[in-house]
């Protein structure tokens, strides 16, 4: 009832930049940003945000991130990281004048279960542009690794899982089980698409098959 009127929620503790999407509150409801943290003992540079808001609304707008890298010998230099949404929806005609939002991170729960550029700047971002283990899961990942691309798929879909807030904790072993149920992980997308119809797996061929033209038709939108 109250979410509406709630502008924004900011919390710390896990030391990392996250976002929490609420799965049952409206969609013009305020955001909940997890912060990175000053202290670097949890492996992340240090950063903090500066936050631009609607004085009229209260209204988050932007959030700039600004972080320094920790050497020996070095005093600490402090430089401008990068701003949030605009990062990721510049290229979606998105305005920067909108407040961010609950569905805003909807929306960026859904462009980075593709893996593509916007995918490698959160998980740049995830511990102020500290090497961390998002950085293996992109389609052109900033780590390198030996996971197959069906397995660096669903590291996404899991990831995305744990940033949504849940009613139960049922509703969330729900999303992280079956984004992996009766997956060959040595597969690419296409082969586990051909097994399914095989198999007669008609729930998961259409499940997978929704997510890939999902993929496609996002894909296509960022080329126009």
């Amino acid at each position: 009832v109250l979410g509406s009127n709630i502008a924004l929620q900011l919390f710390g503790h896990v030391h990392a930049e996250e976002i929490r999407y609420l799965k049952n509150a409206p969609e013009e409801a305020g955001p909940m940003l997890i912060s990175g943290a000053v202290s670097p003992v949890y492996e992340n540079y240090p950063g903090f945000r500066i936050l631009e808001y609607n004085r009229s609304s209260g209204r988050p707008l932007h959030f700039e991130t600004y972080f320094t890298k920790l050497e020996e010998n070095t005093s600490l230099s402090w430089n401008e990281g990068y701003v949030f949404p605009d990062v990721y929806f510049e290229k979606n005609d998105t305005s920067v004048d909108q407040p961010i939002t609950n569905k805003l991170l909807k929306d960026l729960q859904e462009v980075l279960l593709f893996g593509n550029q916007d995918w490698n700047t959160y998980s740049q971002w995830y511990k102020t542009n500290y090497s961390n283990d998002l950085m293996e899961y992109g389609n052109d990942p900033l780590v390198e690794n030996n996971l197959t691309e069906t397995e660096r798929a669903l590291a996404r879909r899991r990831y995305v899982c744990a940033t949504t807030i849940y009613t139960t904790q049922e509703e969330f072993q729900e999303c992280y089980n079956h984004t992996g149920e009766n997956m060959d992980y040595s597969m690419n997308v296409t082969e586990q698409l051909h097994s399914y119809y095989q198999e007669g797996n008609l729930q998961d061929y259409y499940r997978l098959a929704h997510f890939e033209s999902k993929i496609k038709l996002q894909q296509s939108a960022n080329y126009k």
